[in-house]
């Protein structure tokens, strides 16, 4: 599938007492009964910041600016040898470009409601515009008489990707073999997240292969078994050439919903810690969540923001032009304020970041 990926599941961390000290004049609200605790920043002089609103000629101004900047730079692009871009990341490995699809196809007694199935709509091109709307797939389900649906759980989450909760695992596992999916063109299928959990584990000799670690570890009393172990690497740079060398990190993919705390390995006893992906950047767009393979957007130059691919563009980086938050920077740059905000929210999924306020929102849930 030509998606990003899953989230590795499990439960979201919470922010750290550095990052919290990064920001500056933060006030703590009363929790109201729902939970929500406001986090306000009045001087946006941090990294994740973002800058006081100008007044209109102020915001002429500064477009006008950039707009001559960026007509001073177009005699620059030249056809020049190709310059990888950075790699942007948000830890050191690299991270292969087509994974099969793990996880279970069925759900069994032991999972926990509710049973989310994904829908998506067969294609012959990802760019004959086909969709698929959350109303008329519920009226296919409605016609078939689908049980144990929840109500307000079909969803749509792409142009032809709908999300669906049941309350019974039987009759989730039913309407992903019903013969009326295929006549419809329609393909159901259990999102990875929900059946697997992804750990980082630490302190794994780097010269071992995974074959070799998923033989000699296992896993307590009560968890899944190990799926699939991957091993992380980092950069290394000698003499002027970077290459990459095994880390002692392994990620564990778990089959089930519960992430053990701990794995024994001969012996020995690691932490697990929940595996958060690192921040995927396109190369092609410079939008964030997909990759260069996957893009159907036009080409954006992340040197100058212009509509061309950066690797032939000759920008220097103190004559670059963010297409992201129009500063001067690569748009590939981690002092990026949306590099930033999308790095914590990726890293915090229940926080929500609201531009136009200037205010960091904690969702947390009722307690009862």
């Amino acid at each position: 599938m030509n998606d990003p990926p899953d989230e590795p599941g499990g439960s979201p961390l919470p922010l750290s007492s550095d990052e919290l000290a990064d920001l500056p004049n933060i006030t703590f609200s009363a929790p109201s009964p729902g939970y929500i605790v406001t986090v306000s920043t009045d001087d946006f002089d941090t990294d994740i910041s973002t800058p006081a609103p100008l007044s209109e000629p102020d915001q002429k101004r500064k477009r006008k600016l950039l707009a001559q900047k960026k007509k001073d730079l177009l005699p620059r692009h030249t056809d020049l040898p190709a310059v990888n871009p950075p790699l942007v990341a948000a830890s050191n490995e690299n991270i292969p470009k087509n994974n099969p699809p793990i996880g279970r196809t069925v759900y069994n007694e032991s999972d926990s409601a509710p049973y989310i199935i994904h829908v998506e709509k067969v294609v012959a091109s990802p760019n004959d515009g086909a969709t698929l709307h959350p109303v008329e797939l519920g009226k296919f389900l409605k016609k078939y008489s689908f049980k144990s649906i929840i109500d307000g759980s079909v969803k749509s989450i792409g142009r032809r990707k709908i999300t669906i909760s049941f309350a019974d695992f039987s009759e989730a596992n039913s309407f992903m073999s019903h013969n009326s999916l295929e006549s419809m063109s329609l393909k159901a299928y259990i999102p990875t997240f929900n059946v697997t959990r992804m750990g980082l584990v630490r302190g794994v000799p780097a010269d071992w292969s995974p074959e070799e670690v998923k033989a000699n570890m296992s896993v307590p009393m009560g968890c899944g078994e190990i799926i699939k172990v991957r091993r992380l690497n980092f950069k290394s740079f000698n003499d002027g050439s970077v290459s990459w060398k095994p880390s002692q990190s392994v990620v564990i993919t778990f089959d089930g919903q519960t992430l053990p705390k701990r794995v024994f390995i001969c012996y020995n006893a690691l932490p697990v810690d929940l595996y958060i992906y690192p921040t995927i950047q396109c190369f092609n767009c410079c939008r964030f969540g997909h990759t260069k393979t996957q893009c159907r957007s036009k080409p954006r130059c992340f040197k100058c923001g212009q509509g061309h691919i950066g690797n032939s563009c000759s920008t220097d980086e103190q004559h670059a032009s963010c297409c992201l938050c129009s500063g001067f920077h690569f748009a590939t740059s981690k002092s990026c304020q949306e590099f930033k905000i999308q790095f914590l929210m990726q890293k915090h999924p229940n926080c929500i970041l609201q531009h136009l306020s200037h205010t960091l929102i904690f969702c947390r849930p009722v307690l009862k």
